[in-house]
């Protein structure tokens, strides 16, 4: 089976192991928690990488294959009206806008985390835009 890291965006970058999905969901649910719109990326060597942004009202997911070469892909929604341009996440400690037409609801975000941790690919039924 694939190995699952969470990795987060600040200096030490901790790393915590994912065996389960309820892991997975915790630790997303965990973030969410703070607050603070912040930037993770679920690692698996094999698979690549998912980079999320969990926040409230959006999120955003943006994958990288295991090669670490472009394109890099991110999910789209299109069809949600957004109240700002940008939204910012906070990549260790670092604002990071994110163009408000990448960003797409929360759920949407936790989905996609969940069905490349059980899949090891990103699902087809996203819309997926080259970056």
């Amino acid at each position: 089976m694939d190995k699952f890291t969470i990795i987060d965006s600040y200096l030490g970058q901790n790393e915590v192991p994912i065996r389960t999905e309820k892991e997975l969901r915790d630790q997303l649910q965990s973030v969410l928690k703070t607050g603070t719109n912040q930037i993770i990326t679920l690692h698996s060597a094999e698979s690549g990488d998912l980079t999320l942004g969990i926040g409230k009202p959006y999120g955003f997911v943006e994958y990288m294959d295991n090669t670490q070469k472009h394109p890099f892909l991110i999910a789209t929604d299109h069809s949600v009206e957004r109240a700002a341009e940008y939204y910012e996440f906070d990549s260790g400690g670092t604002a990071t806008p994110i163009p408000a037409g990448n960003c797409i609801m929360m759920d949407r975000v936790f989905d996609i985390a969940i069905y490349f941790f059980t899949h090891s690919k990103i699902p087809k039924d996203v819309n997926w835009e080259e970056e």
